[in-house]
């Protein structure tokens, strides 16, 4: 199993993971900049999501949504909807091939991560 993990981890690398990560990279810079979601913990939020679009497959995101709500709408009004509909779009994409069908499912996981971050937990199947 820790092969196929490998070696999932890498294509997904290869095909979309650098794009989501340079995502979330971009949507915490302009958190910072903007100053206003820096009080809220917005910025650290899409850099732990960076890290783990990086390298997703042998994890499974668990999401708290009614744990801070207004934390949760808040990220997605700072970079995170765009992130979640990006990750949804390319997930319906992927999924049309047989192939494509594991990264696409990894793509809806990485929505779900977006839409709710805040108390989300990532972890190990």
């Amino acid at each position: 199993m820790r092969f196929l993990r490998l070696v999932g981890n890498i294509i997904w690398f290869l095909t979309i993971g650098l794009g989501l990560f340079l995502g979330e990279i971009f949507a915490g810079i302009m958190s910072i900049i903007t100053i206003i979601p820096i009080f809220f913990g917005i910025p650290g939020v899409h850099f732990v999501n960076a890290k783990f679009v990086i390298a997703p497959f042998g994890k499974k995101v668990v999401t708290h949504f009614g744990s801070a709500p207004i934390r949760n709408i808040l990220s997605l009004i700072f970079g995170g909807f765009f992130n979640a509909i990006f990750a949804t779009l390319f997930g319906l994409i992927f999924c049309i091939t047989i192939v494509g069908i594991p990264l696409g499912k990894v793509l809806f996981g990485v929505a779900k991560l977006e839409f709710a971050p805040f108390h989300a937990d990532v972890v190990r199947k």
